[in-house]
């Protein structure tokens, strides 16, 4: 494959609508039943498959049902916490809660001053 960050946006998004036209085709489902089962609009998949890809709920939706929501994975992966910032968070777990003074029950007795 081409260096991805060669190819340009339109480039990156035709490649997409491609494999989702294949990967439908593959899996034998006609526009209007990918549409169905992934509940998005025929018009929608036409677009898509035309290299018109308007959000990213869509393009979820159609990897969810071509089974390919895998390809995701590495953009939800959280990153690793390096040895300092795992003590860092484990500290302010076990950081004991500060205790407050309650209010006092003592009644003062104010004597008026005068001069």
């Amino acid at each position: 494959m081409d260096n991805v960050y060669m190819l340009t946006d339109m480039d990156i998004q035709h490649r997409i609508s491609e494999k989702i036209r294949t990967l439908r085709l593959q899996q034998n489902y006609s526009q209007q039943e990918l549409a169905k089962r992934s509940g998005v609009s025929v018009s929608t998949i036409i677009r898509t498959e035309n290299g018109q890809l308007t959000s990213v709920d869509t393009f979820v939706r159609l990897l969810r049902q071509l089974g390919k929501l895998d390809v995701l994975v590495p953009l939800l992966e959280d990153a690793p916490l390096s040895p300092t910032e795992y003590f860092r968070l484990k500290q302010t777990i076990e950081k004991p809660l500060r205790k407050r003074a309650g209010k006092s029950s003592r009644t003062t007795n104010k004597e008026e001053v005068t001069w």
